[in-house]
C-alpha cells in the first residue's frame, strides 16, 4: 500500500509494477499464473516462493558488498541480476527432506478434516437413522392399539345384538308351531296332488307314439334346368322336388346360396364365385331340394344355373294370380308394419338407384333377415332385385341405416302366389 491508494501489483523479480499480467520493467508475462499445491511436485507456488527468498537475500547481499552505492543504481542492471538469481533458485531440485516435511504436512492436515468434519458427518447421519426407526415403531404401534380398540368395539356390538335379539335361549315357541303347521299343509297338498296324477295315469288312454319318418328323395324323374336370379325358390311350387346341380351363369357372379328344410334336416350352404378369383365354389352339387324346402339365392350381383336329372314334376303346385296389386316405393329410412302399413303376401323387391339393404324383424324382436339392392355391374336387370320375398303379417321392413341416401326402392307384388306359401 502506497499512499492510501489501491494495493499497486509488484513483479517478484525486479519489483516493477505489473499492469495487464506484464512487468512494465523486465516485461515478465503474468498470465498464466497458478497458485496451487501437487504432493512431489514442484509448482510455480514453490517457485514463487523460492524467487522471492532469492530476491530478499540478494537484496541484502548487495546492500552489504556494496554499502556505497547510491540509490540512483541503473534498475537494468539490479533487473539482470535478480533474474538470473531467480532462474538458477526455480531450476535447483526439491530435497527428500523438503518432500517429507511436504507429505507430512498434508497427512496432517487431512487427518484433522476427517476427525473434525468426518466425525461429525457421520453422526448426523447415525442421528437421522436412530429418529425414522422411532418414528416407524411409533406408527406401527398405533396402529396395532387403533386394530384393537376396533376388534373391542365389534365384539360389545356383537354381544349386545345377541342380548336384544330374539335369538336366544328363550326362542318363540310360536314360530315353530307355524313352521310346523305350514310344512304339514305343504305336504298334504303335494300328497293330494300325486293322488290326482297316479288317477288320470290309470284312466286317460296311452297316446299313441308316432315318429316322423324322413322323406327319401326319388332317384327317378325328369331332367330340368333353369335360371335364377337373387330371390327365395320353395320346392313343389316355383321349383319342382329334385336333386339339383347349381353353377354360375358366368365367372362375373358372386354370392351366396343356401338350402333350408327344418322338416326333414337339410341344410346346405355355400358362397359362389370364380375359384380361381375368390376361393370360392363356382359349381355345388347334390342339393336336395324336397316339397317345402327353401332354396335362397342370395340378394346382390349372383345369376345361376339349377338343374336337375329327377325333378318330381307331377307334384309341382299349380301357381295363381297375385291378388295384391299396390306397389309401395322404399327410400333412405322407410319402415313399414306388415299388417298396418303394407298388407302381408308375396312382393318382388326392385332397386331404382342407390345402395339399400331391406331388413325384416318381427315384434318381439326375434328373427332377422337382409336383403341388398344394388345396381347390377353386368347390365342384368334380373340381378337388381329380389323375387319372392315372403312378408308375414307383425313383422317390421325397414330400410337399414347404413343404406345410401340416394336409395330408392320398390315393393311390387309377385305375379304369381301358391294356395299354401312356405
Amino acid at each position: 500500500m502506497r499512499g492510501g491508494g489501491a494495493r499497486v501489483e509488484r513483479c517478484e523479480l525486479c519489483d516493477g509494477r505489473i499492469v495487464n499480467n506484464r512487468c512494465q520493467d523486465c516485461g515478465m508475462d503474468y498470465s498464466r499464473r497458478k497458485i496451487r499445491y501437487q504432493l512431489n511436485t514442484t509448482s510455480h507456488a514453490d517457485d514463487a516462493a523460492a524467487v522471492r527468498k532469492v530476491m530478499q537475500a540478494g537484496a541484502a547481499d548487495a546492500r552489504r558488498a556494496r554499502p556505497g552505492q547510491t540509490a540512483g543504481q541503473s534498475k537494468e542492471t539490479r533487473s539482470q541480476n535478480l533474474q538470473k538469481q531467480a532462474a538458477a533458485a526455480a531450476g535447483r531440485k526439491v530435497t527428500a527432506e523438503e518432500l517429507r516435511k511436504r507429505k507430512a504436512d498434508y497427512k496432517k492436515r487431512h487427518k484433522y478434516y476427517d476427525n473434525t468434519f468426518g466425525k461429525e458427518k457421520k453422526k448426523k447421519s447415525r442421528a437421522a437413522m436412530i429418529v425414522f426407526l422411532l418414528i416407524l415403531a411409533a406408527l406401527v404401534v398405533m396402529n396395532i392399539m387403533d386394530e384393537r380398540a376396533d376388534r373391542k368395539a365389534l365384539s360389545q356390538d356383537e354381544d349386545s345384538w345377541y342380548e336384544s335379539s330374539s335369538y336366544t335361549d328363550e326362542f318363540d315357541e310360536s314360530v315353530l308351531e307355524g313352521l310346523e303347521d305350514y310344512y304339514s299343509t305343504a305336504q298334504e297338498v303335494e300328497e293330494k296332488v300325486y293322488a290326482l296324477d297316479d288317477a288320470d295315469e290309470t284312466s286317460a288312454p296311452t297316446p299313441e307314439v308316432t315318429e316322423e319318418v324322413p322323406a327319401v328323395m326319388p332317384a327317378e324323374g325328369e331332367a330340368y334346368s333353369v335360371e335364377l336370379s337373387p330371390g327365395r325358390y320353395v320346392g313343389g311350387q316355383q321349383l319342382p322336388v329334385g336333386t339339383y346341380e347349381i353353377s354360375l351363369v358366368s365367372d362375373e357372379y358372386a354370392g351366396a346360396v343356401i338350402l333350408t328344410d327344418m322338416k326333414n334336416g337339410v341344410f346346405e350352404s355355400a358362397f359362389m364365385a370364380a375359384e380361381e378369383e375368390y376361393g370360392g365354389e363356382s359349381t355345388v352339387r347334390d342339393y336336395q331340394l324336397f316339397e317345402g324346402g327353401v332354396l335362397e339365392i342370395g340378394s346382390g350381383e349372383i345369376l345361376v344355373t339349377a338343374s336337375t336329372q329327377n325333378a318330381q314334376m307331377d307334384t309341382l303346385q299349380e301357381g295363381m294370380p297375385n291378388p295384391l296389386t299396390e306397389s309401395f316405393d322404399l327410400t333412405y329410412g322407410s319402415r313399414l308394419e306388415v299388417g298396418v302399413d303394407i298388407p302381408a303376401g308375396t312382393y318382388d323387391a326392385r332397386h331404382l338407384s342407390g345402395l339399400g339393404t331391406l331388413e325384416i324383424t318381427d315384434q318381439d324382436g326375434g328373427g332377422y333377415s337382409a336383403v341388398m339392392l344394388t345396381d347390377s355391374l353386368t347390365g342384368e336387370e334380373r340381378t337388381r332385385g329380389y323375387r319372392n320375398l315372403l312378408l308375414e303379417e307383425g313383422q317390421i321392413l325397414s330400410v337399414a341405416d347404413y343404406s345410401t341416401d340416394d336409395f330408392k326402392g320398390q315393393l311390387v307384388p309377385s305375379e304369381t302366389v301358391y294356395e299354401t306359401e312356405k
